[in-house]
């Protein structure tokens, strides 16, 4: 769930043609859609809901689709987002800008995991 570009590119990148990456924004309009599929890795931009809206969208992935692993990429870095990140059931926290090999490496691990 983002529009940010680098972080789509690296998606595209770190998958292979077993997996499909999409872009869905917004975000909260696509509840249905993660219920549907058979999503694994959930990656949460929150630069694409309102911050007051950010523990809502990981409680809806988690309820949506629990199998799924959750990565967070918070706009701005603070310990308040980080730990609602994790309370809310973020396997991966970060931060922009992204460090292009280390997210590629992290997501390359958790497609692994995935199959």
């Amino acid at each position: 769930m983002s529009q940010d570009q680098s972080i789509l590119a690296i998606a595209a990148n770190a998958g292979s043609d077993q997996w499909r990456v999409e872009s869905r924004v917004p975000a909260i309009d696509n509840r249905e859609l993660l219920a549907l599929q058979n999503v694994r890795i959930v990656i949460f931009d929150d630069e694409l809901v309102e911050p007051s809206d950010h523990g809502w969208m990981l409680a809806q992935i988690r309820r949506c689709a629990p199998q799924a692993a959750i990565i967070y990429v918070a706009g701005n870095h603070n310990w308040d987002t980080e730990r609602q990140a994790r309370t809310g059931g973020a396997q991966y926290y970060c931060s922009k800008p992204i460090d292009y090999t280390i997210f590629s490496e992290v997501l390359k691990s958790f497609l692994r995991v995935a199959r």
